[in-house]
């Protein structure tokens, strides 16, 4: 276990606690009975974040209930956050899972210089405006860095991504296909912006999603089921990891797109507009 800890609504928190005895939470997560006890009372600000998911599971509570108003660990200075899971977060969950990567102490956003600089960087500042966000020109691509440990954990503990390679075990986190429609398509549309592509065609227009994930694959298939865009799939198997593509490549299919998934990227956009009128 880590040293992560949230500061949430604890209203919520005491009626889903009353429901469990204290020494039952201690003595499964290994805690204090005091300390779960005080939890109870409201006298302690922060709990860990294993225990929030454990009590959360236990309750069957989404924690996306839960408003979490700062994450923080042991010697780290705390890093704001607005509401817990919202479209903003969930968006940039999205720019991660396409390209970002996670560092045992910060976590990295690749793109193209305009982008990082004129949309990730205003969006992290946005969500975590206590937090050190740094732009960088890394010779082969640019870059957003997040310099936070605990928000390493936060997005792995939470979402399930996985601190080094990531490539073919990532998919759309749990968390996020059992929220509302604007959080599973703000994340479509992180995703698309950091590692999708559209293309104009005199002959054939398309708009791709690529991945070597099979989980991935699936959760975007099943997004564009839900607004009804049908698709086509490609699978490139000439790798050591087959690369999937799932993409749509009809006008109308582009204004679905566009009506219903929330994206940021100005050149991408501009491209799918001009597809949608031509």
């Amino acid at each position: 276990k880590n040293d992560v800890y949230v500061g949430i609504d604890k209203e919520l928190l005491r009626n889903k606690l009353f429901s469990i005895t204290a020494a039952r939470i201690a003595r499964e997560l290994k805690l204090n009975r005091d300390t779960v006890e005080r939890w109870y009372r409201d006298e302690i600000r922060a709990m860990p974040v294993y225990a929030l998911k454990y009590i959360c599971n236990l309750t069957n509570t989404d924690p996306s209930k839960f408003e979490i108003k700062w994450i923080g660990g042991r010697g780290y200075p705390r890093n704001r956050l607005i509401p817990f899971l919202n479209s903003d977060l969930s968006y940039l969950i999205g720019l991660i899972v396409g390209d970002g990567h996670l560092y045992n102490n910060r976590i990295v956003i690749s793109g193209e210089e305009p982008f990082i600089k004129e949309i990730v960087v205003p969006h992290c500042q946005k969500i975590f405006p206590n937090m050190k966000i740094i732009a960088r020109d890394m010779k082969d691509c640019f870059w957003a860095e997040l310099n936070s440990r605990p928000l390493v954990w936060f997005v792995r503990d939470i979402f399930g991504i996985p601190i080094g390679k990531k490539t073919t075990t990532v998919r759309i986190p749990k968390i996020i296909l059992a929220s509302n429609k604007e959080i599973v398509y703000s994340f479509i549309g992180g995703l698309f912006d950091s590692d999708g592509s559209v293309s104009k065609r005199k002959r054939s227009s398309r708009l791709d999603f690529f991945t070597a994930s099979d989980g991935l694959r699936d959760g975007i298939i099943g997004v564009f089921e839900e607004i009804g865009v049908g698709m086509s799939l490609y699978t490139d198997k000439r790798s050591t990891h087959p690369v999937h593509r799932v993409s749509i490549s009809t006008r109308e299919k582009f204004k679905t797109f566009l009506e219903n998934i929330d994206f940021k990227h100005p050149r991408k956009k501009a491209i799918l507009m001009t597809l949608c009128s031509s």
